[in-house]
């Protein structure tokens, strides 16, 4: 499992991501648990609750492993003991059943052990230690405190004849029934109280965070007037929606070859065999669970397969399960071998000593079948090369700031290297694995300008503004907005920039900055190009339109907004500039080489003092009254700015949007409206073509870009 593609590949000399305690601590957990299950051990049932305790700790994002786990070897002893008694419980009513299989001391001790860990879990993450380290070390304590005494021989005596002793009392199993009481009412979705409230949505919560996984566009905003940024979800390639062979390849690699497209330039369409290792994998251990019913606690894991398969979450997820997949492969290895053994010398089978020699034969023959089986992860280790690792070019630049800079100073760069600015560097970076926020836009608008002016500028505003928000946090406990960008655009507020103007502004000499307390660099590798399209995304695109929607559709039928200018009466009609006319039946026409009528389905008038705008019946222009002729089949509508004699068309999708609520419906803002580019506010923000191979293949003649 230690060398399969997605565990490789986000572990590799010179870059590692948080995969590397992801699947080693909670292989850790599902082993003590497992021996603790065998063995009847508390020692090893202690073991696995301080090792699934401190899983936040190494890996913040563990918490459904975390409480699956927990909960599912609480489900398991109570499920053993449940047979047990029910087997075995004659004439007992159904609550003496339930108290007989809550007297065995192992079980007994898993569900306040376990529970403790549920209720306490949260408590060693690094946020938590930060603040509160108090309460880290409260619920790490008793566990650690009654790991050590179990070692001693007398504790251990004494504890095992106090669970004896307890395990009948009335109190601790009235103790226990409250215990799972509280437990379900605290998982069970819709219910979601107690002590062990949100649980379900901690096992829940991070698959429904990648639930925008393959919505290219899902963006962040939650209010509806709020600027709508792109969810930086959706741009990550190990989330992102991928094919089931692949999802296959990634968790054990196919055999007798990768069939990944460096392992296998001509595609599986044209390969000979390929035998599906993570296939026989999850099925081995299906077959494992059945043998092993302790092996069930690894369920969780097989979820996480199958919601790779479907498509629910992407690459990243796939790491998580080739630990048990090898299991698994093990497994079915060892019952295919010993079955063909068994069948071939069924007479030979009961002869003395036959049967020893037959299951070193099976381990050796497994030993070489599990040997094949891994060789293709090792083919696609030697042909994989990381676009992530720091050239050693890259970190002398590095270095180099970091003589040139102070610990404080912030350097525009983006994702992975923000983190190598970090270690190298010793700078402060907006934008980074670890640092996720909206951000993004203004990183992604400053590193695509054609203008260092305005590339200087932003970096300068989001510098100052990105560390005045931070001393109102020290200062207050508090800040106005969470990040730069929203402080920047007023986001959410009634005072919210017209951020287009904002930006553009930002390349004139005279924009307005903060004081300067620090210095801000920027980092532009040349590795930096491969991922620019992904920089891109975040700007390209209009922050009034939520998703796909309106100007962020990938096709527009129609222009969203466009402002006739220059109204005035000719003879019975309101005409203006460009052949536009409303005429006295009260149809917009169009007249010239292009030349017809364009249908509305209701018309608006801004109040010019700043309040919100009212429907329109009619319009009166130089003693000219008009009726206007609405069709309520079309979304178009028409919104006229009286004291301008200008009249404003806008589709379907730009009526709805913040954009016209913000600055016409809700309010008219004059400044806002006056600004040069408010014609074009509702317009798209188009992605500039820009594309890389990731690796040039060559057959003969024949190039090939791989994408």
């Amino acid at each position: 499992a230690g060398i399969t593609h997605s565990y490789y590949n986000r572990t590799l000399a010179g870059y590692y991501d948080t995969d590397i305690f992801a699947i080693t601590s909670p292989a850790f957990s599902v082993f003590f648990l497992l021996a603790a299950s065998r063995k009847k051990s508390v020692q090893y049932l202690l073991a696995g609750a301080i090792s699934l305790f401190v899983g936040s700790f190494f890996y913040g994002s563990i918490q459904a492993v975390t409480c699956s786990l927990c909960l599912g070897f609480i489900g398991y002893q109570l499920g053993l003991e449940g047979l047990d008694s029910w087997k075995d419980g004659g004439n007992k009513t159904l609550l003496q059943k339930i108290s007989s299989g809550l007297s065995n001391p192992f079980t007994l001790s898993t569900i306040f052990i376990l529970s403790w860990v549920l209720y306490t879990e949260s408590w060693s993450s690094g946020a938590v230690i930060e603040n509160a380290p108090n309460l880290f070390f409260g619920g790490l304590f008793p566990l650690v405190a009654l790991f050590v005494l179990s070692f001693s021989s007398s504790v251990s005596l004494s504890f095992r004849k106090f669970a004896e002793k307890v395990s009948y009392s009335n109190a601790f199993g009235a103790a226990s029934i409250l215990i799972l009481f509280a437990l379900f009412i605290g998982v069970m979705p819709l219910v979601n109280i107690g002590p062990f409230s949100g649980t379900w949505s901690k096992i829940t919560g991070k698959l429904e965070s990648y639930s925008v996984v393959g919505k290219t566009g899902a963006t962040m905003a939650v209010e509806a007037d709020a600027l709508k940024f792109l969810d930086v979800k959706t741009t990550i390639r190990e989330a992102s929606k991928i094919p089931f062979e692949v999802v296959r390849n990634r968790i054990l690699a196919d055999t007798p070859t990768c069939s990944c497209p460096r392992c296998m330039p001509g595609g599986l369409k044209n390969a000979g065999l390929v035998i599906p290792a993570s296939i026989l994998g999850l099925l081995g251990l299906c077959l494992l669970t059945l043998r092993h019913w302790e092996f069930c606690i690894t369920a969780p894991f097989l979820a996480i397969a199958y919601n790779c398969f479907k498509g629910s979450v992407g690459l990243r997820f796939t790491v998580h399960v080739g630990n048990y997949a090898a299991i698994g492969l093990v497994f079915l290895l060892v019952v295919l071998v010993w079955g063909i053994i068994r069948l071939l010398a069924k007479d030979r089978m009961n002869q003395d000593g036959f049967s020893k020699k037959a299951g070193w034969g099976v381990w050796g023959a497994v030993g070489l079948l599990v040997l094949w089986f891994a060789s293709p992860n090792l083919q696609h280790a030697a042909n994989y090369h990381s676009h992530v690792v720091y050239p050693i070019k890259s970190m002398e630049v590095l270095e180099e700031l970091n003589q040139a800079s102070q610990p404080d100073d912030f350097v525009v760069t983006w994702w992975d290297y923000g983190s190598g600015c970090w270690y190298y560097g010793n700078t402060r970076t907006f934008t980074s694995p670890a640092h996720q926020t909206v951000d993004n836009f203004l990183s992604s608008e400053i590193l695509r300008s054609t203008s260092p002016l305005q590339a200087y500028n932003l970096a300068r505003l989001k510098t100052e503004t990105f560390v005045q928000l931070q001393e109102q946090r020290e200062r207050d406990g508090s800040s106005d907005f969470f990040t730069a960008v929203q402080a920047i655009f007023k986001d959410g507020t009634p005072e919210q920039e017209f951020y287009q103007g904002l930006l553009d502004d930002a390349a004139r000499p005279d924009f307005p900055l903060l004081p300067k307390t620090r210095d801000t660099f920027l980092f532009l590798p040349y590795e930096i190009l491969r991922i620019f399209p992904t920089i891109l995304s975040f700007s390209s695109r209009n922050l009034y339109f939520p998703g796909n929607v309106g100007s962020n559709s990938a096709s527009l039928n129609e222009p969203p907004m466009m402002i006739l200018r220059g109204g005035r009466r000719e003879g019975t009609s309101y005409a203006f500039d460009g052949g536009y006319r409303i005429n006295q039946r009260g149809e917009l026409l169009v007249d010239g080489t292009q030349k017809g009528m364009i249908a509305y389905g209701q018309a608006f008038e801004v109040d010019p003092q700043g309040g919100p705008a009212n429907p329109l019946e009619s319009l009166t222009v130089d003693g000219l009254r008009l009726v206007l002729k609405y069709d309520p089949t079309v979304g178009r509508r028409l919104i006229h700015v009286p004291h301008l004699n200008e009249l404003i068309i806008v589709s379907a999708d730009t009526f709805r949007s913040s954009f016209a609520r913000r600055y016409l419906l809700s309010r008219f803002d004059a400044e806002v409206y006056a600004h040069p580019l408010f014609a074009k506010g509702a317009d798209p923000r188009k992605q500039p073509f820009f594309t890389q191979a990731d690796w040039v293949t060559s057959n003969g003649a024949k190039i090939t870009l791989n994408m």
